[in-house]
């Protein structure tokens, strides 16, 4: 995985969360250990809320430890997860995996808007 940011994207729907793609089998197993035991991806899908993960330490993750293990073995040490909403309800989430403690800084501050209804407003 060196240099390269690799995606998933899980679908949600009556409580329930699938990995509908994935660019790797490792990020699918990585969704499917945060199905398990938590992560940032299913975080994000819960509140609503974009959630950017560094971990510089993956195997000190205290809050995720399982995922922070799993990281560590697939290389994975950062994350971006972008819930995709369809009113209130989130109906999907893009996630994005990253080799790089930093490679996804500052970036959730101003997400794209993935719902395809385009920007609204200044």
């Amino acid at each position: 995985m060196e240099g390269r940011s690799r995606l998933s994207i899980s679908l949600l729907e009556h409580g329930i969360t699938i990995t509908y793609v994935s660019s790797s089998p490792d990020v699918a197993f990585l969704d499917g250990v945060q199905y398990l035991d938590g992560g940032p991806c299913v975080a994000a899908a819960t509140a609503g809320e974009p959630i950017e993960y560094p971990s510089h330490d993956p195997l000190d993750e205290a809050q995720w430890q399982l995922f922070g293990q799993a990281g560590a073995a697939t290389g994975v040490t950062s994350t971006l997860s972008l819930p995709t909403m369809d009113g209130a309800a989130v109906t999907a989430s893009i996630n994005l995996y990253g080799a790089r403690p930093d490679t996804f800084d500052g970036r959730s501050e101003e997400p794209p808007d993935c719902s395809g209804r385009g920007r609204r407003g200044p």
